[in-house]
């Protein structure tokens, strides 16, 4: 089977990324650099030969998805599986309030990464398990072709995880900066990390 080549962006800057919120499931829409973000990312992947682009159906990676694919000239299909984690009750809060409101929830989540879950959220362990399957059914799909997929840092982190067959504790030890380009390739099942968090196009931004 030939390898397959996806393309892993991280959707642009938020107005709660800007103010260093817990975003999880909920968010804002692009700020106006997160626009910036993508539209340079759209112009660095116009000549990959991308042939199909999946994206997380949260706002902020269906208007980063929908920059670049009108650059690409392609349609976008929307994942549910593309989903940043959920945060539950600590979406909209930044650490520092978290760290008031919830102290032995975030002592619970520094000690134990992978199985903590937020009140009413789910754990790292949880995004693992569906970023995993995804990324293993889009490689089986498009063997030989270049796909485009635009989700979330927790999303991006555990398919590198899982490429690497790394713990999920590691998730925290990896920078996926906004608008930047991750690269796994492979077949189903001996995936490969290309290239890491890749932000030279948005230098200057």
């Amino acid at each position: 089977m030939a390898q397959a080549r996806v393309i892993l962006v991280r959707h642009g800057q938020t107005l709660w990324n800007e103010e260093d919120r817990w975003q999880g499931q909920k968010g804002t829409g692009l700020s106006a650099k997160g626009r910036q973000q993508c539209l340079a990312a759209a112009e660095a992947l116009a000549g990959m030969g991308i042939e199909a682009i999946y994206a997380s159906d949260l706002e902020r990676a269906q208007e980063s998805a929908q920059i670049m694919a009108e650059r690409l000239n392609l349609p976008v299909k929307y994942a549910e599986a593309l989903r940043e984690r959920d945060v539950g009750e600590w979406n909209g809060l930044t650490d520092e309030e978290v760290k008031q409101r919830f102290p032995q929830e975030r002592a619970a989540h520094l000690a134990h990464p992978g199985t903590f879950a937020a009140p009413g959220g789910e754990s790292r362990e949880d995004v693992l398990a569906r970023a995993a399957q995804f990324i293993e059914q889009v490689v089986a799909d498009h063997a030989g072709q270049v796909v485009l997929i635009v989700a979330h840092a927790g999303v991006i982190k555990a398919m590198v995880c899982h490429a690497l067959h790394a713990p999920v504790h590691a998730w925290p030890r990896m920078d996926i900066d906004n608008g930047s380009i991750t690269i796994i390739k492979g077949q189903p099942g001996r995936l490969r990390l290309a290239r890491l968090n890749d932000a030279n196009h948005l230098r200057g931004i």
